[in-house]
């Protein structure tokens, strides 16, 4: 290395090494709440599904969107109101998936042999 090159590399490293951590810490903090604020409207959004499919009786679509906000935001307001639901909406998705294969079971029954 030159004579020239070597005290140029130090000036841009000493630089470098003197950035202000103050606005660096603002800078994290900001890009930390705007992430957390997606999270929360993503959410958000999944657990208006898992209502409106509540709402109509859809159980198996319920858990699966409640399985998956749990899964993906378990640390927001959204799956915290979810999970106090999911035992339940577990439950007649069991109920739901039992009365299906029973009416599959019954139909098959039905049907003559040489059909």
């Amino acid at each position: 290395m030159n004579k020239i090159a070597l005290p140029a590399l130090l000036c841009v490293l000493t630089l470098s090494a003197c950035s202000d951590p103050e606005a660096e810490r603002a800078r994290q903090e900001l890009a930390a709440a705007a992430e957390s604020a997606r999270k929360q409207q993503e959410a958000a959004v999944i657990a208006g599904n898992f209502d409106q499919a509540v709402a109509a009786g859809d159980w198996d679509k319920a858990r699966l969107l409640g399985v998956s906000l749990l899964d993906q935001y378990p640390d927001t307001a959204a799956a915290t109101a979810v999970a106090a639901q999911m035992d339940d909406v577990r439950g007649k998705a069991e109920a739901a998936r039992e009365l299906r294969r029973l009416q599959a079971l019954w139909h098959y029954n039905q049907v003559a042999a040489g059909s």
